[in-house]
């Protein structure tokens, strides 16, 4: 990835977030001011968990800032891992409110009924329930589109909070029609999908800290474009990790046994650009090469 690549990933991921910020402070206050009026506490604990969605989308646009500032003499390969760290402190967020939720459904159900919400509790509900919809596809959308495991994973917490104002909606109406115990149902749901997300973006960040390889296809891809270049005899070994949204790759190919070094070294070169420019993921190409035997 050059530069300007990464400049252009950098300022998309902040447009991205910056909409995604305006518009959960805007949901949040909105449910706050509502659900106070219309006797809804679903909808309150709704508006806090759009505020923790504000965090969240801080904590991605300082890790696409500090991910994005080229190796220095401490950090020789970058810092991309900050987006790697990113991804695991959203993932914890959403177990966080996952538990939260988990635990509020509990005391609804165990405990005293609940005050009738209002139409306008209800109209809010919704509006919530469709803006978050919007944004998760927005997010994750530019997330998949620059390879930012950061953005993806604050998208799922988009849809995370749709999913949690469409549960609050669906206990407003319930108890609007006399089913308060739906309100809390649909919150253990809603409670179990979220946690569920909370835990795979957990796994994945670790996995990219562990120096996880990336997915089959991917390593499928780099084979099949290396094997193709002019001179290379065969692909004696591949190995490819993840660094933050990048790939770092090293090769060992092998090569007729009679070439000199520079011919070798000309078809390492083809091989290093071929990969860069083929696949999209890859940002640093090691390649060794082995002379075959001779007979």
């Amino acid at each position: 990835m050059t530069e300007s690549e990464q400049a252009s990933r950098l300022r998309r991921a902040n447009r991205v977030s910056r909409v995604v910020i305006a518009a959960n402070l805007g949901l949040a206050l909105l449910k706050a001011i509502v659900g106070l009026i219309g006797n809804s506490t679903a909808l309150v604990s709704d508006a806090v968990h759009s505020a923790s969605d504000v965090l969240s989308t801080v904590a991605v646009l300082l890790a696409l800032h500090f991910s994005h500032i080229p190796p220095d003499e401490d950090h020789h390969y970058g810092h991309q891992r900050v987006e790697s760290l990113a991804t695991k402190a959203i993932s914890i967020f959403l177990i966080a409110a996952a538990v939260l939720i988990i635990r509020g459904a509990y005391r609804s159900l165990t405990g005293d009924a609940l005050l009738i919400p209002s139409g306008l509790a209800l109209a809010a509900a919704g509006l919530s329930a469709a803006v978050k919809e919007v944004l998760y596809r927005y997010a994750l959308g530019h997330g998949r589109a620059i390879q930012s495991q950061a953005l993806m994973a604050d998208a799922w917490h988009q849809r995370s909070d749709a999913l949690s104002s469409l549960g609050v909606l669906v206990g407003i109406a319930g108890a609007r029609l006399g089913f308060a115990f739906l309100d809390p149902v649909a919150a253990l749901v809603v409670a179990a999908m979220i946690l569920r997300m909370g835990v795979l973006y957990y796994w994945r960040a670790e996995n990219e800290l562990l120096d996880a390889a990336p997915e089959e296809s991917v390593l499928d891809e780099i084979f099949l474009v290396a094997s193709q270049v002019q001179g290379v005899e065969n692909i004696d070994e591949l190995r490819a990790r993840q660094h933050g949204g990048r790939i770092l790759v090293d090769l060992e190919i092998r090569v007729k046994g009679n070439l000199s070094a520079a011919g070798a070294h000309a078809i390492a070169h083809r091989v290093e650009k071929a990969i860069l420019g083929e696949c999209r993921r890859v940002a640093e190409v090691l390649v060794h090469v082995n002379p075959a035997q001779s007979e």
